[in-house]
C-alpha cells in the first residue's frame, strides 16, 4: 500500500458493526474526525495503513484508506467534498452542517 503525502492525512473507514464512518486515532477508532491521528509523512501514512489493515483483519473496520485533510476555523476538514459529506453528513444548499459528532 503505497501512499504519497502532499498534505496532512488521516485514515478513515467504516465500523464493521454499525457501518458508521470512523477515523483512526492513536489509540483506536473514533466517529469524530477531530480525534483523528494526523499523519504528516509517507512513513506515518504507511504505518497507519498497516494498523488499519490489522483492524480490518480483526473485523473492526472495513474499507480503511487515507484521506487528505486541512485545518480550518471549524477544525479538521477533509479536502474532498465526498469525504466532507462522510465526515459531517449530507450537504444542504452550498453549506455543510456542523460535525454531527459534537463539532
Amino acid at each position: 500500500m503505497k501512499a504519497a503525502v502532499t498534505a496532512e492525512q488521516v485514515i478513515t473507514g467504516n465500523d464493521l458493526v454499525s457501518g458508521s464512518v470512523v477515523f483512526q486515532t492513536g489509540r483506536g477508532w473514533s466517529m469524530d474526525i477531530a480525534e483523528a491521528e494526523i499523519l504528516t509523512s509517507p512513513q506515518a501514512v504507511e504505518t497507519a495503513l498497516v494498523r488499519a489493515a490489522a483492524a480490518t483483519a480483526g473485523n473492526r473496520v472495513v474499507d480503511a484508506y487515507a484521506i487528505h485533510v486541512a485545518r480550518s476555523g471549524d477544525g479538521l476538514m477533509p479536502s474532498r467534498l465526498r469525504e466532507r459529506i462522510r465526515a459531517t453528513g449530507p450537504t444542504t444548499g452550498n453549506s455543510l452542517p456542523a460535525n454531527r459528532h459534537g463539532g
